[in-house]
């Protein structure tokens, strides 16, 4: 039967057909075909379109502290950058996004680094308009510094991220071959800006568990996702309703894209299981002795992706780096919010910092009041020959899946952490039999296990117990400290560790 359809915005009349009556077949032949097609050409296939700001703030759970007034105020969120961009770009992405702009205007609260020259002012292949749009989207008020690295510098930007150590949060969204050599100095420099707080998160990558080049397989893109210093951030897919809430979420896998994910089979010394991985879904370290990625995941796929503004125009990505940077932007608020409620305090060096975050993400083992737990999705083979499913728990396709950042910030409100670790007198003759004390305060009371706190000595001229507690109900304890003789001054760390946090004092032996 034809038909005509008018169209009333375009103004165009359309001839349709379509079949009057369900299609049949003979039984013997209905049980062998899958599909009848070709009949009718009413139905439309539709466009999905990309998530805005408001409904990414919304599927996360950003949205409640956001209008709170957590915007990523106060907060410093770096980009490792490796593309061309234009700052110009900021006001029609603050603009077409309803934004708050910070004092100076779009774009004012933004610094670029170059490094080797910078890539910035290069071609734009998307990338760095991305990371930018996608952080400034969720947290438009916090610093954001571009350490923009020319000649594909990576470790001349980690240097000096790490000398600056002016960033909170850093992401990251590129994929590395690199020599074992030039390989140990990033794990270095990561190493060092874990013990300077930093949270360092990178994409985990756009084509499944094959991290290889797709032209030649002998290069392989492995750091940093051999590196269980930097949070792994993978893909999925998300469909939202009219109130911004999750409709489904799973492993994103489509227009020839999927979420990176699995383990790479490398000799880096770094490159291993790390104790921190484990829980429900996480194969042991005797399976699988190497890093495994990703450690969570955000909404990747290119229907559902980001809008990124460039002359006046819209473009529509997707991709795991639209993942991390947008999760750096969301930490941003996060650290604003739990700095507000004073569940977040300083470290010695008087920053306000989230840290490796990998420990405690872990340790809550796919807890449901901070993740949404990806069950349905599937992204390659891994290198043991099995297919890489999401299922429950944690997994290969898309880690302990996305998070809600309204329970990230509950869960650790509710959290207790070692606020200080100081000792007493802070010097003294080595040797000395005067009494040395030793005090752990934790930020809130201890609950009814109480709290068990590790300690360690750098050095073996100063002496500590392996473990303190601090009882059911207090706020503190202490413990004593021994020295023996030296024949220099002498300077010992004496750290303190509860679950995945460390906080370290010194002490100088004279």
């Amino acid at each position: 039967q034809q038909f005509t359809v008018f169209g009333s915005k375009t103004g165009t009349v359309e001839s349709k057909y379509s079949f009057t009556s369900r299609p049949e077949l003979p039984s013997q032949f209905a049980t062998k075909v899958e599909n009848i097609g070709g009949l009718e050409n009413f139905n439309h296939h539709k466009a999905r379109t990309a998530l805005n700001a408001t409904q990414l703030r919304g599927v996360y759970s950003v949205a409640s502290i956001y209008s709170g007034g957590s915007k990523g105020q106060n907060r410093t969120v770096a980009i490792s950058n490796f593309d061309g961009f234009r700052v110009s770009n900021l006001p029609t992405l603050y603009s077409a996004n309803g934004l708050p702009l910070p004092t100076g205007g779009a774009g004012s609260n933004v610094t670029v680094i170059p490094i080797s020259g910078g890539a910035g002012g290069g071609t734009q292949s998307g990338e760095g308009d991305l990371d930018i749009q996608a952080t400034l989207s969720i947290a438009p008020l916090c610093n954001l510094l571009i350490y923009d690295g020319g000649n594909d510098d990576i470790i001349g930007v980690l240097t000096k991220e790490a000398q600056d150590n002016l960033a909170d949060i850093i992401t990251e969204s590129y994929g590395w071959n690199l020599d074992p050599t030039s390989a140990a100095a990033a794990h270095s420099i990561h190493l060092a800006m874990s013990a300077q707080g930093i949270t360092y998160l990178a994409a985990s990558g756009d084509t499944g568990t094959n991290f290889a080049d797709a032209n030649n397989p002998l290069i392989v893109y492995a750091y940093p996702d051999t590196d269980p210093e930097v949070l792994s951030v993978g893909g999925t897919s998300v469909v939202v309703d009219g109130n911004n809430n999750r409709v489904s979420e799973v492993g994103w896998n489509s227009n020839g894209g999927m979420g990176g994910g699995g383990w790479i089979v490398n000799s880096d010394a770094f490159n291993k299981h790390p104790a921190y991985q484990v829980g429900t879904g996480v194969p042991t370290a005797a399976k699988v002795p190497y890093r495994m990625v990703p450690d969570l995941s955000l909404d990747a796929d290119p229907d559902t992706g980001y809008l990124i503004y460039d002359s006046g125009m819209s473009f529509q990505f997707g991709g795991t780096s639209g993942a991390s940077p947008t999760l750096a932007g969301a930490l941003a608020d996060a650290e604003q919010k739990l700095i507000s409620s004073g569940a977040l305090t300083a470290d010695a060096k008087g920053h306000y910092r989230l840290g490796r975050l990998q420990d405690v993400i872990y340790s809550w083992n796919g807890d449901s009041s901070v993740f949404f737990d990806v069950i349905s999705g599937t992204n390659g083979t891994l290198p043991n020959g099995a297919t890489s499913n999401a299922g429950i728990g944690w997994d290969t396709d898309s880690g302990w899946g996305a998070m809600s950042i309204s329970g990230f910030i509950a869960k650790l409100s509710n959290t207790t952490l070692i606020k200080s670790v100081s000792i007493s007198p802070a010097t003294v003759e080595g040797g000395t039999t005067a009494s040395i004390t030793g005090t752990i305060t934790l930020n809130s009371a201890a609950g009814s296990s109480g709290v068990s706190v590790s300690l360690k000595s750098s050095t073996s001229s100063v002496t500590v117990p392996a473990t303190v507690t601090v009882l059911a109900g207090k706020l503190s304890t202490t413990f004593k400290v021994t020295t023996s003789t030296v024949g220099t001054v002498t300077n010992a760390t004496i750290s303190a560790t509860a679950g995945s946090q460390t906080i370290t004092t010194a002490l100088s032996l004279t």
